[in-house]
């Protein structure tokens, strides 16, 4: 157990007149309320572009060389729809990312023709402000599904609200993000290719045919997202767009969509588990304690734990050499799909060796490889002078910025502070100024989140902007963190960020990007474990937060991954259901926390079984293309340390006014953590000191 967090209950006999405080939410409406309203497609108020309303039975327009000229669609509400846009002929699948976020052929450097300015815009009016849920029934008939977006056919359309569009004006509403709500993605539709054991030998039908059973299919399928609206009359607009560097070949066929009021499934502010302003952070804190590298260090020449199949595997890569040659760069900038790619690689590849030249030397005590690891630190801070615009930037630092961060907690406060290291050979402190303003330009990058794309975004900017928090000991950085994950709404506005926990993952376990690919669910499941597992070593639980929900959504996921059936109202994707990579760390996080963590019956086997065939076999590599099977195994894998807390009072009862009760609490455990830290409930902290 690393943390004891305990309540200070009322259990002592103590009577207290407390006032009845009315829950509000975040945004000040009552915290209970009902409202459902169905939006026909049909019943627009304006639009631009292509976009027509047709009947059942209809023929639409959809030039697509495997489905032919046209489809029929019926079972549409009412018997009407709405179908966005014409498809497009000139579609370059071999594009790149041009100047001024143009579409253009990789051979010819000829703009690529997108669909673009085909909007519709509905009025809906709400009863009080606040969170509300867009549930869209839609077809998407898979037209074309290879050489495009990430081999399958998606519709992107933009989400606006209050700024209705009209002809003349769709250039503002495709550059003004104020009131940005996110993408909708409208999937392939039509659950055809569902895996029956009695019919298919294998798991991924639908990659494996080339989609061959869902091209051109007539189901309706259901997607959702999360907006804020305000009382009263507000707009949406949907508007097709692809975002950086992708493209829309067609636009969907939407039925209708229903909003309802979700605020109350929302926590409060009051149940935010925010820091103090002089909250004392724990070091090593983010990945690993010292209890953790403990571990690590008496089981690293085992070879029947998790630990010495880890330690082997780090030892043999190269980025935990100590004469491994780093290369740090002025300027770093990465784009969709790093295009263009300045210094990335180097920023990745660097940040590994950085963090495992510093386990290694924790590991095995050779101050070669802390002082390569001290090496590259102070090249990038001193080397870095511009961070560029690219926007997978964001992404880059938030996946391996860690890396660097791991590697800085090991350095300041466990190397520094090692007898044996004569100060000279230490990490100076103007170094570590460098380091801290280096960190900072990376965070002007993430310190805002990217709320309007996918949730995998938004979970993994939050894990890096948490880790740094922790390593500068930022209070204001880290709450941020927990606003984004509990409510996703720290940037005002109608944004309800799809990276945030409620938003992400589904009561039922699917979450946002499920039907998209499972190497985007994955990752966005472990964004949001980086995070429960960096606040856990802070003394404070995530796990629990909606009700488990993370656990929740990671044995979902771990479910349909290890070869089951799931139940799926978005039609689950097959591609990437069988890889194993790094995205799958949420399974090694979260099964270690509800074995070794917490006192807590609940069955993680589905957890432990996707840790073994997505993690520790197939050949898992991390971002810098090194083995790393074993990896999280090691570092998140932890031993039960005995805990026992004695807490006594001097008194049982008041008997005058102003008394007082003294708590004494007594802790006592082999972990190398000592802090105990209390949680006063707000009823109580008036009277408590």
């Amino acid at each position: 157990m690393k943390r004891i967090k305990k309540v200070l209950a009322t259990s002592l006999g103590i009577s207290l007149a407390l006032s009845v405080v009315s829950m509000l939410n975040v945004h000040g409406q009552e915290s209970k309320s009902e409202f459902n309203q169905r939006y026909q497609a049909e019943d627009y108020v304006s639009s631009t572009g292509n976009v027509y309303v047709r009947n059942d039975g209809a023929k639409i327009p959809v030039d697509s060389p495997v489905i032919g000229d046209y489809l029929i669609l019926n079972g549409a509400d009412g018997g009407k729809y709405l179908d966005f846009s014409m498809p497009v002929t000139k579609f370059a699948s071999n594009n790149m990312y041009g100047e001024d976020y143009q579409l253009v052929d990789k051979d010819n450097g000829e703009p690529v023709e997108s669909i673009k300015n085909d909007t519709a815009t509905w009025e809906v009016t709400v009863p009080q402000s606040g969170f509300y849920r867009l549930s869209f029934k839609y077809n998407n008939p898979a037209t074309r599904v290879k050489g495009y977006r990430n081999d399958r056919d998606e519709r992107n359309c933009r989400i606006m609200i209050n700024t209705p569009v009209s002809e003349g004006n769709t250039e503002e509403f495709y550059t003004d993000s104020n009131k940005w709500a996110g993408w909708m993605i409208f999937n392939i539709s039509g659950y055809n290719d569902q895996y029956d054991a009695s019919i298919n030998t294998s798991l991924t039908p639908q990659t494996d045919n080339n989609y061959e059973n869902v091209i051109g299919n007539t189901k309706w399928n259901n997607n959702f997202m999360n907006v804020y609206l305000d009382k009263g009359k507000n707009t949406i607009t949907l508007g097709i767009q692809a975002p950086p560097g992708q493209g829309v070949y067609d636009g969907p066929n939407l039925d209708y969509f229903d909003v309802s009021y979700v605020g109350d499934e929302y926590v409060t502010i009051d149940e935010i588990p925010y820091i103090d302003n002089d909250f004392k952070f724990e070091h090593p804190g983010i990945y690993f304690t010292m209890d953790d590298l403990e571990t690590m260090k008496a089981n690293k020449d085992n070879l029947d734990t998790v630990y010495g199949k880890g330690y082997q595997e780090m030892k043999a890569s190269k980025y935990a050499k100590a004469d491994y040659v780093p290369s740090p760069q002025s300027l770093i900038d990465v784009g969709p799909y790093n295009n263009p790619n300045h210094g990335g690689t180097q920023y990745t590849n660097d940040g590994c060796a950085a963090y495992y030249n510093a386990l290694m030397w924790y590991l095995d005590g050779d101050q070669a490889n802390a002082k390569k690891a001290i090496e590259i630190l102070n090249g990038w801070a001193s080397t870095l002078e511009t961070v560029g615009e690219g926007n997978d930037l964001k992404l880059r630092f938030s996946i391996v910025g860690p890396d660097y961060l791991n590697a800085a907690e090991i350095l300041k406060h466990i190397y520094n502070n090692d007898p044996t290291v004569a100060n000279e050979d230490k990490w100076q402190a103007a170094d570590m100024a460098k380091f801290d303003a280096f960190i900072q330009k990376l965070l002007d990058k993430t310190s805002e989140y990217y709320p309007q794309a996918n949730g995998n975004w938004d979970a993994l900017i939050g894990g890096f902007n948490m880790a740094a928090a922790v390593y500068l000991e930022d209070v204001d950085l880290f709450n941020d963190a927990l606003t984004q994950m509990y409510l996703g709404n720290l940037q005002g506005g109608n944004t309800a960020s799809m990276g945030s926990l409620p938003n992400y993952v589904y009561s039922t376990g699917e979450s946002q990007e499920s039907s998209r690919d499972a190497t985007h669910a994955r990752m966005g499941l472990s964004g949001l474990a980086y995070q429960a597992e960096v606040a856990w070593n802070q003394g404070i639980n995530l796990y629990n937060a909606y009700n488990n929900r993370l656990l929740v959504g990671a044995k979902y996921n771990a479910t349909y991954l290890i070869g089951n059936d799931v139940d799926s109202k978005t039609f689950i994707s097959d591609k990437n259901r069988l890889n194993s990579d790094i995205s799958s760390m949420v399974f090694e996080i979260v099964s270690n926390h509800y074995l070794n963590q917490v006192d807590e019956n609940q069955d993680v086997s589905i957890l432990t079984e996707a840790a073994e065939q997505r993690l520790r076999s197939g050949g898992t590599k991390n971002e810098a293309k090194t083995s790393a099977m074993y990896y999280g195994a090691m570092v998140f894998t932890e031993e039960k340390i005995p805990v026992t807390l004695d807490i006594k009072a001097n008194k049982t009862t008041f008997t005058k006014v102003g008394d007082t009760i003294t708590l004494t609490p007594t802790l006592t455990t082999d972990s190398k953590i000592k802090s105990l830290r209390t949680t006063i409930s707000e009823e109580l902290k008036p009277y408590v000191t």
